[in-house]
């Protein structure tokens, strides 16, 4: 199967991750095509790969919506990403993935930039379990955005879940500024990996 049918396939059934509380649901997991793809977006300026990967992300994106609550339409928030790796990157990934999924599945939304890093964070890739909840832990409600998320449904967006750290730690900044998270749609999941 070529990459590109590979990510066509990508995320037309999303997976809804096991005992993922609130609810996480997965394009696909972190492996092949969608992995590669991936990698070259955020670490080799592939931006134009944005668009199928956001395809892919869309339908995990409607499955979550199932969870929302309310009159309004739900607020999506991206889990933030340091400056300065947006900067080097010359974009901010997940925010990329989200508006091209939400243009390939229209679904109407308030994206909301209401997250930020704090002082201290590093990046997750290589840290163990502990040392990810605690760095993880390092995000707050940006000054001025917790009036708009009060008392809404909220959708957090990422674009691995690794051990779900980030996105939780995202989900309970969110909630403490008097939100509900429905659920959390990411585009890949890596496989849990059992202790032997």
């Amino acid at each position: 199967m070529s990459c590109r049918a590979e990510l066509r396939l990508a995320g037309e059934r999303p997976l809804a991750l096991p005992g993922a509380e609130p609810p996480c649901y997965a394009a696909g997991s972190y492996s092949g095509a969608l992995r590669g793809a991936l990698l070259a977006l955020k670490y080799g300026g592939r931006t134009r790969l944005a668009g199928e990967l956001g395809a892919s992300l869309g339908p995990s994106l409607l499955a979550a919506a199932q969870h929302c609550r309310g009159p309004h339409a739900p607020v999506i928030v991206t889990v933030p990403s340091r400056a300065a790796h947006a900067r080097q990157r010359g974009c901010h990934p997940v925010r990329l993935l989200l508006r091209s999924a939400l243009r390939a599945v229209r679904l109407p939304a308030l994206r909301v930039d209401a997250l930020r890093v704090t002082r201290g964070r590093v990046p997750q890739r290589g840290l163990s379990r502990a040392e990810r909840e605690k760095n993880a832990a390092l995000i707050a409600v940006r000054h001025g955005r917790g009036g708009v998320l009060r008392g809404r449904s909220v959708i957090i967006v990422d674009d691995v879940r690794t051990t779900g750290a980030t996105s939780n730690a995202a989900a309970r900044a969110v909630e403490a500024a008097g939100a509900h998270v429905a659920a959390i749609a990411v585009l890949c999941a890596v496989p849990e990996q059992r202790p032997r």
